[in-house]
């Protein structure tokens, strides 16, 4: 209704109007404003990847690493030298350290020994 009035006066979040006269949407998105913060990326390609994982006892961490690294190197980053999907006591569970980051599970949390 006040821009029928002809009220360029907007206060209202997302909405704007500028010295021409124009109006229009602003959208901030916050969490894409993390994720760019987070990761390496080329235009809207993302180039890293997060892992979550945890140590015994320990709360639960990430740690972001470039798309063609190895669990290997993943592995050395943390400091460890196993890494186990669950269920984590199963050993046919324990993730080869030449496997590339890419192929695992991103919304899996991971064990760490």
């Amino acid at each position: 209704m006040s821009l029928k009035r002809g009220d360029i006066n907007i206060k209202h979040k997302g909405l704007r109007i500028n010295n021409m006269g124009e109006f229009f949407i602003e959208r901030f998105d916050a969490n894409m404003y993390h994720e760019r913060r987070k990761h390496k990326w080329d235009g809207d390609e993302k180039l890293t990847i997060e892992i979550k994982y945890f140590k015994d006892k320990e709360e639960e961490k990430s740690v972001v690493l470039d798309r063609d690294a190895t669990v290997g190197d993943l592995l050395l980053k943390v400091g460890a030298r196993h890494l186990y999907k669950h269920p984590y006591s199963v050993a046919d569970n324990m993730v080869d350290d030449r496997r590339k980051i890419y192929t695992l599970n991103q919304s899996d949390i991971y064990k760490v020994i």
